[in-house]
């Protein structure tokens, strides 16, 4: 106490003040601490993981700022069939987000005066078809040539594991296809005009496309992990493709006709590397990329938002620029806010994701940005009200699948594909949970006579033709062929001569018998209806529901006019 006395007031107060105060000020640290908001990691993480599951095909999520790495991840299994698990830093097939390192490589030779943007493609190569000849290298860059896809010739599944140069993949596939529109006037999406883009760059350089690339941009830019896929040889941390996340092996497609169109190889730090220094000018230069970022203008004034290799939309006022890329197997993302120096990276080892990654690219740039998206707050409706808009839905050549499982409606994209509940944000217009995707109904009383859907925020919403109703079926002898084919296949006396050749030989053994596995668990046939039926490829397309009890599956078969089944698939609804 005599220590005490001698103290000044102002000090013995201060004591005073903090013994009183100082356990009250922890606990409020406390409280605050836990209530401070999660790390930016720790967002994604949580949105990102609901998505993965540990023993299912995965991805690898990366998200870089200036070079620094805010978030890094892989999720669920490098290799189902050896249970290997994913790692941050693995390889993947990027498909179409090869083509921007194509049109880099091209815009290179622009500097060098190689190559005219503005020229025709017969400039560079021979034996064109007469149609192809005035098209313009640019007009292969933005995709605007009219040359066609060659995936839709209807000989590319027969041929598609065959090693062929490109000028056979032309002949074999699309030299004979007439001209989808005149070059210039419509915007479509083609893999021929970027295989074309590589035979041209070969052609100038005299060297090989993968061996220009390696030498002028993956080296140079310390692209470790990038490079032209090579199915003759092991590539190490190289994961496999699956079709969905049920999962199944990817179909074998040869490298050599993925070619300068999709054919590359990488992993997420690389392709984040590679879009630092592609926006930073130190790929190609100043001049060069703004062309690459321009918009592409049609012959009637329109603006499509794709330059070379890249696509552009809005996100909360700021421009983003990326690639998508998807080929068998892989589903692959590649996206930037240049005005922040931000890249997200989204790499899905299966053809058929759940996760969204165009929604999760916008939601990992609005962390890097400060500015994350809003919430989806969903009202409340009635069982009743949900349950009418159920159906089947045209969907172009295909169709959509609305189901109400007593809480929740679902929806599919095609019968097989993942089944994803719908958020509603009133009785008509619904959300994918964690998408931009929307769902509209029109309705007339509790009819459904309208459904429109919109990909994006920044997207117009397009109709889906119309509810699917049963028809007449007035060809009972198709149907008794399938009630048939129902018992032969349960029975192991289903008859390969009922299948065209090509499906017959397509590893028909081993199909036959996963899908009586398959059937075997539903039970006894109880209904065949009929939903569609129309020509289509020389033979008619048929759609039916196929009852089993209260299970029920959509059988879409393609049959040729000698009668015999060309394609057949069993989706559950």
């Amino acid at each position: 106490m005599k220590y005490l006395k001698v103290l000044p007031k102002t000090i013995l107060s201060i004591f005073l003040i903090l013994a009183v105060f100082t356990p009250a000020l922890l606990i409020q640290a406390q409280e605050s601490a836990k209530n401070a908001a999660p790390s930016l990691a720790a967002q994604a993480d949580a949105r990102l993981s609901r998505w993965f599951k540990a023993d299912q095909p995965g991805a690898v999520v990366l998200l870089v700022q200036d070079g620094k790495v805010l978030f890094k991840k892989g999720y669920g299994l490098a290799n189902v069939e050896l249970g290997v698990t994913m790692q941050p830093d693995m390889l993947f097939r990027i498909g179409a987000v090869t083509q921007q390192f194509t049109a880099a490589a091209v815009m290179l030779l622009a500097e060098e005066g190689k190559v005219d943007l503005a020229a025709p493609i017969a400039r560079y190569l021979e034996k064109l078809p007469r149609a192809w000849r005035s098209v313009t290298v640019e007009q292969l860059l933005n995709h605007t040539s009219g040359i066609p896809d060659f995936r839709v010739s209807k000989n590319f599944w027969e041929h598609r594991l065959e090693r062929i140069t490109p000028n056979q993949l032309l002949e074999l596939y699309v030299v004979k296809m007439a001209m989808d529109f005149e070059p210039g006037t419509q915007h479509r999406y083609t893999y021929t005009g970027y295989i074309l883009l590589g035979m041209i760059i070969e052609k100038v350089t005299g060297q090989s496309y993968a061996r220009f690339l390696q030498k002028r941009l993956f080296e140079p830019l310390g692209l470790k992990h990038t490079h032209y896929d090579e199915e003759t040889q092991v590539i190490p941390g190289l994961v496999s493709g699956y079709y969905s996340t049920n999962p199944k092996p990817a179909p074998f497609w040869s490298v050599t006709q993925k070619y300068s169109a999709v054919g590359l190889v990488s992993n997420a730090e690389d392709l984040a590397q590679w879009t630092l220094a592609l926006h930073g000018g130190k790929v190609v230069n100043s001049k060069s990329l703004a062309r690459m970022l321009r918009p592409t203008r049609l012959a009637n004034g329109k603006e499509e938002p794709y330059g070379f290799g890249l696509a552009f939309r809005q996100s909360q006022g700021d421009r983003l620029v990326g690639q998508a890329g998807e080929v068998y197997g892989f589903d692959c993302f590649v996206e930037a806010d240049p005005a922040i120096k931000a890249v997200a990276v989204i790499l899905n080892n299966t053809f058929d994701p759940k996760c969204d990654r165009d929604y999760f690219s916008r939601f990992l740039l609005a962390l890097a940005a400060g500015k994350p998206l809003p919430e989806i707050k969903p009202v409340a409706i009635e069982s009743s009200k949900l349950k009418r808009l159920t159906g089947w839905y045209k969907l172009g050549m295909e169709f959509r699948i609305i189901s109400f499982d007593g809480k929740n409606l679902f929806s599919r994209r095609r019968p097989g594909a993942g089944k994803y509940m719908l958020i509603p944000l009133s009785e008509t217009e619904f959300s994918f949970d964690d998408s931009d995707h929307r769902l509209r109904f029109e309705l007339a009383g509790d009819k459904v006579i309208g459904l429109y859907r919109r990909f994006a925020v920044d997207v117009p919403e397009q109709p889906i033709e119309k509810r699917m109703e049963p028809l007449e079926d007035k060809d009972p002898k198709v149907v008794n062929m399938v009630q048939q084919g129902f018992r032969d296949l349960v029975a192991g006396t289903l008859k390969p001569d009922l299948f065209t050749p090509d499906l017959e030989t397509n590893n028909f053994s081993d199909r036959v018998n996963e899908a009586a596995a398959f059937v075997k668990e539903l039970g006894p046939l109880t209904g065949i209806v009929l939903y569609a039926r129309e020509e289509r490829s020389g033979g008619y397309k048929y759609v039916y529901r196929v009852s089993f009890g209260e299970k029920s599956i959509v059988l879409p078969l393609w049959i040729a006019k000698d009668g015999r089944v060309g394609s057949v698939s069993l989706w559950e609804e």
